[in-house]
């Protein structure tokens, strides 16, 4: 969650409102840290829905 949190404000930065303006699309960094962020946020829901802990343990 931190990851897409960080990844939000670094679009927010001027480099990548420049590059989102030119391209349609945000820094390569930016989109890494909310691919990143969102993929680890469904992990741990998917870990906490299901215990996350081994049986018999």
């Amino acid at each position: 969650m931190i990851l897409f949190v960080v990844g939000l404000n670094a679009s927010d930065s001027l480099a990548d409102q420049f590059s989102n303006f030119f391209t349609g699309r945000f820094t390569e960094t930016t989109m890494w840290y909310m691919v990143g962020g969102a993929a680890l946020a469904v992990g741990g829901l998917a870990l906490l829905m299901t215990g996350g802990r081994r049986a018999g343990v």
